[in-house]
């Protein structure tokens, strides 16, 4: 197996606490050439569905046989798995909580497993990211097998996605993810949308005849339908928070007109 040495991590613990620079010492003490990258700590606190959105958006961005330890844990200490996934040539430590749950959307997984050694001594019941996911993915980027962590898997979980639904008028998506400045990234995706002929976007009481390739192309602080950078329609304002213009949480419907 090509010897893996770069190491991501995204939770939800936050930039001010102790956690993330822990995990980091744990793995470095076992591996010290490993490449640790801090992809994101800000995931609303055990929201494993925002975790699973950012995560499959952020992963294909690093090289092949990279390691991504996700940890968005609610049910840390209760009889949930903790896993090693091999999908799309990318390796995934982590809770079996449905946190791949957007990745397995398209793809498919090539090998699971129940991660059973090479975890710390001593397991605690609140902390498994320092103890079992840790340690599993530097003893992973020095370049062991999967089969030696523990026991093969047939599936794991998954949540049920928003999925794009048609109506009479068009079709009906929603708001899944909410940036820092308020964007808001829909279910519709750029592909989905350049097939359909639609005449308009519509989001409570506003209606969007057109779609920018840019923020600029609309007057600072008003409301814009945008191609995001996720490659899903974004609902934005210019150099303003969209989530505060229109009132709005993730899960809000928006609607495309035909």
């Amino acid at each position: 197996m090509q010897n893996p040495k770069i190491i991501t991590l995204l939770t939800d613990f936050g930039k001010m606490s102790p956690y993330v620079g822990i995990i980091k010492g744990v793995i470095l003490k076992i591996n010290p050439k490993a490449l640790i990258i801090d992809l994101y700590h800000e995931v609303y606190p055990h929201d494993i569905l925002e975790g699973a959105f950012l995560l499959k958006s952020a992963y294909n961005y690093f090289p092949r046989m990279s390691i991504h330890l996700a940890v968005v844990d609610p049910g840390v200490g209760t009889e949930r798995a903790p896993i090693i996934a091999k999908i799309d040539n990318h390796f995934f430590v982590a809770p079996d909580n449905g946190i791949l749950s957007y990745i397995l959307k398209d793809k498919k997984i090539e090998n699971i497993i129940k991660i059973e050694k090479f975890t710390l001594p001593k397991i605690s019941r609140t902390f498994h990211a320092r103890d079992i996911f840790a340690p599993i993915s530097a003893y992973l980027s020095k370049g062991m097998n999967l089969n030696e962590f523990g026991k093969t898997l047939k599936t794991i979980k998954k949540f049920n996605l928003p999925s794009v639904q048609k109506n009479k008028s068009g079709f009906i998506g929603e708001i899944i993810y909410i940036d820092k400045f308020g964007n808001l990234i829909t279910n519709f995706s750029n592909e989905f949308i350049e097939k359909q002929k639609f005449k308009e976007i519509k989001i409570k009481d506003k209606i969007f005849k057109k779609i920018n390739s840019a923020y600029a192309e609309t007057p600072i602080g008003e409301l814009l339908a945008i191609w995001g950078s996720f490659n899903y329609l974004e609902i934005a304002v210019n150099q303003g928070n969209a989530k505060e213009f229109l009132n709005v949480k993730r899960g809000e419907k928006i609607f495309l007109i035909k």
